[in-house]
C-alpha cells in the first residue's frame, strides 16, 4: 500500500489548492481503503468521517453510500454490531444508485450476524449475495468467502471450512489480493488443526507467513492465533497462552476489540495452568517440527511482527511485545 499512499498524498496535495468537495470525497474514500486494508481503523474512521462531511457540500450520492458501508465495517471490527447495523441499514436504503454495493451490505450484515452468533443468518445472507450479477472476481465477492469460512469454523463444520477454503484460496490468487490470500491460509489452517492435520497446517501457516512482502498486522494477530490453537491441541498450553496473548496484544493495538475479545476467551478458555504442571510430549511437537523445516517458527513470526509493526511506525504494538518479553 506504500505506492498508493504515496499517490494519495499527492492527490491531497493538490486538492488542497483548489476547492472541489466532490473530489475531495473520493480521495477520502480511497484514503480510508489504504488505511482499513493496513489494519489502521483509527485513520480509516477519520478518512471515512471526512468523505461524509464532504457529502454535506457536494451532494454526492455514491460518496455518501461508500462512507456509510465504510463505517459499517470499522464497527464490526470494534466490535460494535448495533452501530454497524445502524450504518449498513443507511447504506441499504442507497443501493438503488448502486446495486453492485448491495454485496458490501450484505456482506457488512452477515459479519454482524456472525458476531452474534446467528449462524443461519450469516450464512443465508452469503447466499443471498452469491446470487448478485456482479462478477465472480469482485472484491466483495472474493471477500465474502472469508465471512463463510469463519462462520463454518465457528460452527465446527471442519471438513467443509477445508473443503471451502480450497475453492476460497484458488479464488482469491486468481483476483490476486495476497492479504486475503493469507487469511485464507490460516483460517485453513484452524480447520486443518482441528482435524488433526498438524503438517498441512503448518504448511498453510507457512504461506500465510511469507517473508516476500509484509502482511498487514491483522494478519500477523491471526497467525499468532492459530498457533495458539495447535500448541493448545499439542498439549502445550502455556506455549499456547503466549501466543494467544501476542495475538490480543496486537489486536487491542489495532482496534480490532471484537476478534480481541474471541482471543480472551481463548485465554480464558486454557484455565491457570502453570509450566510445571503442563509438559509437552516427548519430542518436539509436531506442528512445531513441521514449522520448522519451513523456517516459520513462532519466534520468527514475533521478530517478522516486531520488524513490521517498528517500520509501521506503531511504537505502543512494540513496546509491549518487548514489555512482554522482558517480564
Amino acid at each position: 500500500f506504500t505506492t498508493a499512499a504515496k499517490h494519495l498524498r499527492v492527490a491531497r496535495s493538490l486538492l488542497a489548492r483548489v476547492e472541489n468537495f466532490w473530489l475531495n470525497g473520493m480521495t477520502a474514500i480511497a484514503d480510508f481503503c489504504v488505511a482499513y486494508l493496513s489494519s489502521d481503523l483509527d485513520t480509516a474512521h477519520a478518512h471515512a468521517q471526512r468523505a461524509l462531511h464532504t457529502v454535506s457540500t457536494s451532494g454526492h450520492a455514491r460518496t455518501r453510500l461508500a462512507a456509510l458501508i465504510n463505517l459499517g465495517h470499522i464497527y464490526v471490527k470494534k466490535g460494535d454490531s448495533r452501530l454497524a447495523t445502524d450504518y449498513f441499514n443507511d447504506a441499504w436504503k442507497l443501493c438503488e444508485i448502486s446495486p453492485r454495493c448491495r454485496d458490501n451490505v450484505l456482506d457488512g450484515f452477515a459479519q454482524v450476524a456472525l458476531a452474534q452468533k446467528d449462524f443461519a443468518r450469516c450464512d443465508a445472507l452469503i447466499e443471498q449475495l452469491r446470487e448478485c450479477e456482479s462478477p465472480e472476481l469482485s472484491y466483495v465477492r472474493v471477500w465474502s468467502f472469508h465471512t463463510q469460512l469463519r462462520s463454518l469454523i465457528a460452527q465446527q463444520r471442519w471438513i467443509e471450512a477445508c473443503q471451502t477454503g480450497e475453492v476460497a484460496i484458488a479464488r482469491a490468487r486468481e483476483a490476486g489480493d495476497r492479504a486475503l490470500v493469507r487469511l485464507l491460509h490460516i483460517l485453513r489452517a484452524e480447520a486443518r488443526i482441528e482435524l488433526g492435520d498438524i503438517s498441512d497446517a503448518a504448511v498453510d501457516v507457512v504461506q500465510a507467513a511469507a517473508p516476500q512482502d509484509e502482511p498487514p498486522l491483522e494478519v500477523l494477530a491471526e497467525i499468532h492465533r492459530v498457533i495458539g490453537k495447535a500448541l493448545r491441541r499439542e498439549n502445550d498450553p502455556v506455549g499456547a497462552r503466549v501466543a494467544f496473548q501476542r495475538s490480543a496484544r496486537i489486536l487491542h493495538g489495532i482496534g480490532h476489540l471484537g476478534a480481541k475479545e474471541e482471543v480472551e476467551a481463548e485465554i480464558a478458555a486454557l484455565g491457570g495452568g502453570s509450566a510445571i504442571a503442563s509438559r509437552k510430549p516427548r519430542g518436539a511437537a509436531p506442528f512445531v517440527r513441521a514449522a520448522d523445516a519451513a523456517e516459520a517458527r513462532a519466534d520468527l513470526v514475533l521478530r517478522q511482527a516486531a520488524a513490521l509493526m517498528e517500520q509501521a511506525g506503531r511504537p505502543d504494538l512494540l513496546s509491549s511485545e518487548v514489555l512482554a518479553l522482558v517480564m
